[in-house]
């Protein structure tokens, strides 16, 4: 049972939105508190995992999410930071805020989650790590997806994530 499946490849701009935006620079929107979890899992430590147990024979359900420790919004934001565009300024908008301008769950920006809906980036994956599920680190996901993604076509305006003219509100 996977998460949601990013990295180079994935044309569903959910976690490439997030890559597009920090590597533009300047101030954007991310949402808070940076305590909360988020997961997600790269297609690449998936398929390395399913190869496994294939050889394995292993049998059984299996939670698939990453990374292979518990992962904050503030953490993964500071590692895409650093990663991709130190310029870039976070600015951290509280979920009444983000309700109020009418920004959509897991789309409007993408991956996000109300506080009441959060559980699902806090799926345990302890037995998935115990059959050999192995995270590539974090910073080689988001700068692979990012380099194919700059490859590609601009995405359709109106997919996942915040238009200018939202995001420009939402942080003034």
């Amino acid at each position: 049972r996977p998460g949601l499946i990013v990295g180079p490849h994935d044309p569903t701009e959910r976690f490439t939105w997030w890559l597009r935006r920090v590597h533009q620079g300047g101030r954007f929107v991310v949402p808070a508190p940076a305590a909360a979890r988020v997961q997600f899992i790269d297609a690449r430590d998936l398929a390395d995992w399913l190869l496994l147990q294939a050889v394995n024979g292993s049998t059984g359900t299996f939670n698939l999410c990453g990374p292979d420790l518990p992962l904050s919004w503030g953490d993964w934001v500071a590692r895409m930071v650093r990663a991709l565009q130190p310029a870039a300024q976070p600015c951290w908008v509280d979920e009444p805020a983000l309700l109020d301008a009418g920004v959509a769950a897991w789309m409007g920006l993408p991956l996000w989650l109300p506080a009441a809906e959060a559980g699902l980036h806090r799926v345990a994956i302890e037995r998935a790590l115990a059959s050999g599920l192995r995270a590539r680190a974090l910073e080689e996901t988001v700068r692979d997806t990012l380099a194919w993604a700059l490859a590609q076509p601009a995405p359709p305006a109106g997919g996942p994530g915040l238009d200018a003219a939202l995001e420009a509100t939402l942080l003034a």
